[in-house]
């Protein structure tokens, strides 16, 4: 199984995404990583700049490619990394970060005076720090997933929706009304958009009823499920051309050979829920798409 290594933001904990990672655990090994100086790791002196964080980070990766998950200052870390190591990237979640942008023209608040005098022992590198990645994002080749809040000061939704404009075949799926930690704070739904993105790469495994069916219409009104569909190979998500997925959407309707009215079985009058499985997607050779519950 495909390990997870999840990366957390300027705090810095390796708690932050333990309630997350828990419910993930059936999808692989976890690797939930802390930073040196930050939180409750000790400061290491070797690191002397987000360049430094960025090679310590390297030789703490399991061996091969991962999921890699991570949230505000560990997303600038998680972009480079797939830009820079992309074998080392199965597949990429970015939560609530700059990823390598300069965001204050996106509207971002200025977190620094607040964030040094709360956390006045933190390395003095970060806080100065400017990565910029805004010309390489396009190199990123790992089917991503961003999470983002509408509600965020600190990456507002801009930042996520140029992200997704930059990052080929992201899918930007916003968290209404969540803070700049939702991740850990609303961690059910974070957990479930996480686990459909995982699921989307692999075609041969079944969704559960625990997966978020997030698909989206395409060649008319034939919905579709991320690594289901026509030529999908676990990697093309097709968005809603009027608007980004929430967080809140829910699949309502299957299409059948009857037309595009909803079915489930037992019940062709009942609405299609997100909490039905899906077992196969309707192809452009005339195959039918069946639900179950």
């Amino acid at each position: 199984m495909t390990p997870l290594v999840f990366l957390p933001g300027a705090g810095g904990s390796a708690a932050f995404w333990r309630p997350v990672a828990d419910r993930l655990a059936d999808l692989g090994p976890a690797r939930l990583l802390g930073w040196p100086g930050f939180g409750d790791v000790p400061l290491d002196p070797g690191i002397s700049s987000l360049d430094g964080l960025y090679r310590w980070l390297l030789d703490r990766l399991p061996a091969g490619a991962s999921h890699v998950v991570a949230q505000s200052m560990g997303g600038v870390l998680a972009a480079r990394l797939a830009i820079e190591h992309p074998e080392r990237v199965a597949r990429l979640v970015l939560v609530a970060t700059s990823g390598g942008l300069e965001v204050a023209a996106l509207g971002a608040c200025d977190w620094r005076p607040e964030y040094r005098a709360a956390l006045p022992d933190v390395p003095a590198w970060f806080v100065e720090d400017r990565t910029d990645l805004g010309d390489r994002l396009g190199a990123i080749r790992a089917p991503t997933l961003l999470l983002w809040s509408d509600a965020d000061p600190v990456s507002p939704l801009a930042v996520g929706r140029v992200l997704a404009e930059r990052i080929a075949g992201s899918r930007l799926v916003t968290v209404p009304g969540g803070s700049h930690v939702f991740a850990n704070e609303r961690p059910d739904e974070v957990a479930a958009e996480i686990r459909a993105h995982l699921a989307a790469g692999d075609p041969d495994r079944e969704f559960r009823a625990s997966d978020r069916v997030t698909a989206a219409g395409i060649r008319g009104s034939r919905p579709r499920v991320p690594g289901f569909g026509p030529g999908d190979r676990g990697a093309d998500y097709r968005r809603d051309p009027d608007r980004e997925f929430r967080a809140s959407d829910r699949v309502t309707a299957a299409r059948t050979t009857e037309g595009s009215r909803p079915r489930v079985p037992g019940d062709p009058d009942r609405e299609f829920r997100a909490s039905d499985r899906v077992t196969a997607a309707r192809t452009t050779d005339g195959r039918e798409t069946d639900a179950e519950t």
